[in-house]
């Protein structure tokens, strides 16, 4: 599959826009099962490292890619979770 379509694909994931499709595909995490498998905080420090935050670390990245894992939009991640995630991003 080439960059475009791999984006494409991406971007049918619950949560993932085009901006973040094109972090994902840099950071070399193709498709929902490279994302399951690293988990929300290795694949932002992926993304991270990839070039993708510029710098900038906040929470709501790692809801996006938390609420793609467990398939749920990341408004309805629960309570408890949000906070360990914002707390991660506080420490980067």
């Amino acid at each position: 599959m080439d960059r475009q379509e791999t984006i494409s694909q991406l971007k049918k994931i619950k949560n993932i826009g085009p901006a973040m499709a094109k972090k994902l595909y840099d950071a070399e995490i193709y498709r929902l099962e490279d994302l399951i498998k690293l988990g929300a905080e290795e694949a932002y420090i992926k993304i991270d490292e990839s070039g993708g935050f510029c710098g900038i670390h906040h929470p709501a990245y790692l809801y996006a890619l938390e609420g793609a894992i467990i398939d749920c939009g990341w408004k309805d991640l629960p309570q408890e979770r949000k906070h360990e995630l914002k707390a991660f991003a506080a420490r980067l």
